[in-house]
Formats: structure tokens, sequence, C-alpha cells
């Protein structure tokens, strides 16, 4: 029964190791960069460690429920694992986009609003007929 355990979980595993290790890069990198960016570092940290543990308890629930037979018990965990996976992208929005200062854009619609507001492209050099020949 053991031995069925762990081929099927080394099965299971064996596919997720690519993330696996997408997820180790990512808990470095925020570990790295914590005290320069301490709050989006938490948020990738917490989220990388989420989806660590998704990847190693999807292959471990499959290889317990699926040679009992146990569908449904594997499809709520399934969905369990999927909310919880989703929680873990929110966490990476968060870290995408905290502290982002928006950029300034000229209202259009201000009263005090005027065609100067916009940049404009620098003024052309003079064009003179007779110096065509000269260039």
């Amino acid at each position: 029964m053991r031995d069925a355990f762990l081929d099927e979980f080394w099965r299971g595993l064996k596919f997720q190791l690519p993330y696996i290790t997408a997820y180790l890069i990512g808990i470095t990198i925020a570990l790295s960069y914590r005290r320069r960016y301490p709050t989006p570092s938490v948020f990738v940290f917490l989220a990388c460690c989420v989806k660590l543990t998704i990847a190693v308890a999807y292959p471990a629930t499959a290889a317990v429920l699926l040679p009992q037979q146990d569908f449904t018990t594997f499809a709520d965990a399934e969905t369990a694992f999927g909310i919880v996976d989703a929680s873990a992208y929110g966490l990476l929005f968060l870290a995408a986009f905290h502290s982002r200062k928006p950029m300034p854009r000229p209202n259009p619609w201000r009263d005090d609003w005027d065609e100067d507001d916009e940049p404009r492209p620098p003024p052309l050099p003079p064009r003179d007929s007779t110096d065509i020949q000269g260039r």
C-alpha cells in the first residue's frame, strides 16, 4: 500500500516539478527583496508558499483518493485547491500593484485646460527653397 502511494505521488509530482521550481525561485526572490520592498515581498512570498503547498498537496490527494475510487471527495478537494490557488493569484496581483502611484494626466474637462497642457512637437527648421542645392 505504501509503495503504491509513493509511486502515484511521484508520478503526479514529476509533472509539477517545473512549477515547484518557479515557486521556489519566487520565494527566494521575495526573501532577497524583503528589505527594499517589504509589503510586495510578503505578498509574493505568501503566494508562492500557497502555490507550492497546492503543487505538492494535489498529487498527494490524487495518490490517496483515486486508488480508492473516491471521486466525489477528490472533486471536492480539487474545488478547494482551485479556490486556494485563485487566492494566491490575488496575492500576486496585490504585490504587483501595491504602492503604485497613478500617473498624472491632464483633465480635458477642467475649466483652465487649454492646448498648452499637451506636449507639442518641436518646431521644424525653416525651409528655404533657395538652399535646396546646398543640402
